[in-house]
């Protein structure tokens, strides 16, 4: 059952059995570049069971899926079009889990430390859904949820500098850049700044006047 919907997406609560959906995007190359602060290298053995902890302990973890209607979308990944991961048609008609891992499109959660209403975003969507406005769907969402349904004081987030496609992004639904770790991420050979960004209930409710 769908907890809340967008033009182009549902969104429900995280399950058990979503462990394979979750380790396959984590596993994603350019995935594990932008949501990766220290070692790119593939999620170990005992990932899952580290992040279920965080899971379970976020005041919302969704998985977002797309809409059947817009399945069509979805970009054939290079191990895919090697046939590598795509079942027969016969074992694609037998197994609804094929289909449930087609619409899955990644991971949307909130983690709010005791006390000061901070709720830190993160967002990881698979590879085969990037360039579609998802990530500016998902943010027109949740953004609004966070201070009008949740009642926080902050949404922040951080982000690589070398990511400038996020960093626009968060920009265009209110989140201001606060400060910089300087050199603080080894990416490709080179050092890289992780970016502090942040928008205010304050801000939030002065731009929805403006609207």
């Amino acid at each position: 059952m769908s907890f809340a919907t967008t033009s182009r997406l549902q969104i429900r609560a995280v399950e058990p059995s979503d462990a394979p959906t979750w380790l396959r995007i984590r596993s994603q190359y350019s995935v594990l570049l932008s949501t990766t602060l220290g070692y790119v290298v593939p999620p170990g053995p005992n990932t899952w069971e580290h992040e279920k902890k965080w899971i379970e302990g976020a005041l919302f973890a969704g998985l977002v899926e797309v809409k059947p209607e817009f399945v069509h979308l979805r970009r054939m990944l290079h191990d895919e079009e090697q046939g590598a991961l795509e079942p027969s048609r016969e074992e694609q008609e037998k197994h609804a889990e094929w289909e449930r891992q087609r619409r899955a499109v990644g991971f949307l959660t909130l983690t709010v430390p005791p006390k000061n209403r901070d709720a830190v975003l993160g967002i990881m969507l698979g590879a085969e859904w990037h360039a579609l406005g998802f990530g500016t769907e998902l943010l027109q969402w949740v953004v609004p949820y966070a201070f009008e349904q949740l009642g926080m004081h902050r949404l922040s987030l951080d982000v690589v500098g070398s990511n400038t496609t996020a960093m626009r992004l968060y920009e265009k639904v209110g989140f201001k850049e606060e400060g910089r770790k300087n050199a603080a991420i080894w990416e490709n050979g080179g050092w890289v700044d992780l970016v502090f960004m942040a928008i205010l209930e304050e801000e939030y409710w002065a731009e929805r006047q403006r609207q």
